[in-house]
This record gives C-alpha cells, sequence and structure tokens, in this order.
C-alpha cells in the first residue's frame, strides 16, 4: 500500500477552498474572524480571501450580526450569562462593539434579564438568605457569571 506524503497531495483550487468554507459555515454560525482562520489553513491569499469571504456572505453563509444573536440567545437563555460575560465573549470573538450592542439589546428583555438572574440567584442559594457571607457568596456568584452589580442588589432586594 503506498503511502500519501504532503507533496504527493495536489494543491486545491479556489472552487474547492471555498467550497470547505461553505462546509464549515454551514456546520454552524461562525465568524468573520473564525472563517478567516479556516482559510489561512487552507492557504488562500489575499484577493482570494476577499473574494470568498464576500460569496459566502452573499450566499448566506456568513453573517456576524446571525451569530451574535444566536450566541446571546444561548449563553443567555441556556447557559444563565449575564450581559457582561456575553459581551466578552463576543469581544473575544471579533465582533464590533456596535454589533455586539445590538444583538444583546435585541435579544435580552429587562424583564426576562431580571427573571433569569433569580432563578440562577435561587438555584445557587437557599429560598431564604441567612447571613451576611451567604449573601456576598450569591453576589460573587452572580456577577462571575456577568451580571451586574445593581441588577443583582435589586434582585436580592426583592427577597430571591
Amino acid at each position: 500500500m503506498k503511502r500519501v506524503d504532503q507533496e504527493d497531495k495536489k494543491p486545491l483550487d479556489f472552487n474547492a477552498k471555498l467550497e470547505a468554507l461553505r462546509y464549515f459555515c454551514a456546520y454552524r454560525e461562525r465568524t468573520q474572524k473564525e472563517v478567516k482562520e479556516k482559510a489561512m489553513g487552507l492557504e488562500l491569499s489575499d484577493d482570494e480571501w476577499q473574494r470568498a469571504i464576500a460569496e459566502l456572505q452573499e450566499g448566506g453563509y456568513q453573517d456576524d450580526e446571525r451569530f451574535a444573536a444566536a450566541y446571546v440567545s444561548g449563553h443567555f437563555r441556556i447557559k444563565g450569562w449575564g450581559r457582561n460575560k456575553i459581551r466578552h465573549g463576543l469581544k473575544f470573538s471579533g465582533l464590533t462593539e456596535t454589533t455586539i450592542r445590538a444583538a444583546i439589546e435585541k435579544n435580552i428583555d429587562d424583564a426576562e434579564y431580571l427573571q433569569k438572574l433569580t432563578e440562577v440567584l435561587r438555584s445557587k442559594g437557599s429560598e431564604r438568605i441567612k447571613s451576611a457571607k451567604e449573601r456576598d457568596k450569591l453576589i460573587r456568584f452572580a456577577l462571575q457569571r456577568g451580571y451586574e452589580y445593581e441588577a443583582i442588589r435589586h434582585c436580592l432586594n426583592q427577597d430571591v
């Protein structure tokens, strides 16, 4: 059986690389930063990259706003993250502040946000907070989950 070395492989043409990027984007929502990292692995030139990202966006395979909306919705509703932690995660993903702000405002309702924070606090603490130490522990936990201090204080004052 013949062993295939790196040198024996034929380089991919642009259409094959574009198809690989389409498949990569179709699997789940991706940011432009993620697609660019994948494209670098496929050894796309700068001109090919510009052409590829334009075609991916035109074909609906890649959209940063759609990624941000899915990220915000999933991390808030499923993981119970607060706005600060979500914002940090989106910034790490390479999105602009404008895109991040719009996605958070569109996908997180203030009333739902306080309700989720209350659920998060109840899941961690008992029904009644018995001491200042327990209260501080709950505050630290909620801050770590990305909730704002004022929102945490508001929920704790409502007798979680």
